[in-house]
């Protein structure tokens, strides 16, 4: 019976050392993907210097960011916040640059989408709706925020708050159409052109809003009323 207790006690001491050091690695980045090859493991945040090879694959702890260079060189910036990305096309590399660790509290977390109409209005009865659904704790939630009327080449924001709502938790953003009448007699549903959506998400522990989506086109999408949304998907990478 002694045996066993101290076999026992040896064990849960042992689960506890091992879970102690997996959750002291907060980064861990792979020069092969799939989390192969020759590693490197980060247990706090700050500014590092990567050895020499390209990042193919990345392990992050949550509630954890990430920013490292696009190219050789160190140019570009791509931003991480996911801990599942271990396919190689998803990583751009990181030869000999450094690498950003950021541990984001989240605490008053917002997103904020930006969009430039192109030369079909949103006519001033209709409007759009901007909205997210959040996995919290296994828990979905959806937020959204109106915005109604934006003449051609007209500029407009929504800010969602998600307060203490991680990067991680998001899991798609989509905005919603609805074609209202500006009073005008006999006039046809509204249609409505938009060339331009950039989404931003910060909270009081980052330095500067982190890009999440950008999108460009002429026109990135028209609204009609066959096709009242666009949905985007939560990658969990961005680059600059």
């Amino acid at each position: 019976m002694k045996n066993l207790i101290q076999k026992l006690v040896f064990t849960l001491s042992l689960v506890s050392v091992l879970s102690s050091i997996l959750s002291a690695q907060v980064v861990t980045v792979y020069a092969q993907n799939n989390f192969r090859g020759t590693s490197r493991t980060f247990n706090a945040a700050g500014d590092f210097v990567l050895s020499d090879w390209d990042v193919k694959s990345i392990r992050i702890q949550e509630g954890y960011i990430v920013q490292m260079a696009a190219d050789e060189g160190c140019t570009g910036i791509c931003t991480y916040w996911r801990s599942d990305m271990g396919n190689e096309s998803l990583i751009q590399g990181a030869r000999r640059c450094s690498i950003k660790i950021i541990r984001s509290n989240a605490s008053n977390a917002r997103l904020e989408l930006s969009f430039i109409t192109g030369n079909d209005d949103l006519r001033s009865g209709s409007f759009i709706n901007f909205e997210t659904r959040i996995n919290a704790i296994g828990v979905r939630s959806t937020r959204s925020g109106p915005h109604r009327g934006s003449p051609s080449g007209g500029t407009g924001t929504i800010r969602l708050a998600i307060n203490n709502t991680h990067l991680h938790q998001l899991l798609d953003m989509a905005l919603n159409f609805r074609s209202g009448s500006s009073g005008v007699p006999f006039e046809t549903t509204d249609n409505w052109n938009v060339n331009q959506i950039i989404i931003t998400y910060s909270n009081t522990s980052l330095p500067d809003p982190i890009i999440i989506f950008r999108g460009i086109g002429n026109p990135l999408v028209r609204f009609t009323e066959e096709n009242r949304r666009f949905n985007i998907a939560m990658r969990g990478k961005f680059c600059n």
